[in-house]
């Protein structure tokens, strides 16, 4: 017996509206800093190093 293959994950355009939807409905950790960019979900977290390298302000 051979068992079904599984379909390969696909990629999913999301919404501004969905985007914050999804911060309402807490599936984002609301301690995360997620961007959104042209509909794909950016983990914007900075590095240590990146936050001493570029001056804030």
């Amino acid at each position: 017996m051979q068992a079904d293959a599984l379909p390969t994950p696909q990629p999913h355009q999301i919404t501004v509206r969905a985007f914050f939807f999804m911060g309402d409905a807490d599936v984002l950790d609301p301690e995360a800093k997620i961007e959104l960019i042209e509909g794909v979900t950016i983990d914007s977290r900075r590095s240590p190093r990146h936050t001493q390298d570029v001056p804030s302000g």
